[in-house]
């Protein structure tokens, strides 16, 4: 699962940790630190991780929903790409965080998510449900628009 983490400065430390975890467990991420060029157009390219990725894990603390802050920018593009966040875009407390400063679209999802223990043992959990509930959802689309033998699962999503 291609994996885009939206989040403020401030938590880079405890979000670089749950990036190394999905790393671990196969899963594509786009992480700033690692993934973006020095001198380079990093609006372009973050923007463009975000339309390529299948999911957003977006870290809510006060410093990330704070007006001016790159990661409600973040948000913004992925509330375009998917107006129907849930299963999309992941919203996880990461530090308390006054309800009313949250933004619309994270409080739409069905539940913002509050690790309880480990904070990278309970993402890996929830970002494995949501990847086999993609697969079969993306499964019943492949057969409602007419699959095909002979062309891959992934040709058929992308239109080719």
């Amino acid at each position: 699962m291609n994996i885009f983490l939206s989040y403020a400065r401030e938590n880079h430390d405890r979000v670089e940790a749950v990036c190394r975890v999905l790393e671990a467990n196969h899963h594509e991420v786009f992480f700033d630190k690692t993934d973006l060029q020095a001198g380079g157009k990093f609006n372009e390219e973050i923007h463009d991780a975000i339309r390529s990725s299948d999911l957003v894990i977006f870290f809510i603390s006060p410093a990330s929903v704070t007006k001016g802050c790159y990661a409600r920018t973040e948000l913004k593009w992925a509330s375009e790409k998917w107006p129907d966040p849930a299963g999309r875009i992941l919203p996880v407390m990461l530090e308390p965080t006054d309800f009313s400063i949250i933004p619309a679209v994270l409080k739409s999802v069905l539940t913002i998510y509050e690790p309880e223990g480990n904070l990278e043992a309970e993402l890996l959990q929830l970002v494995a449900a949501e990847a086999r509930k993609n697969f079969r959802e993306n499964t019943k689309m492949s057969f409602r628009k007419g699959y095909k033998k002979g062309k891959s699962f992934g040709d058929k999503l992308m239109g080719n």
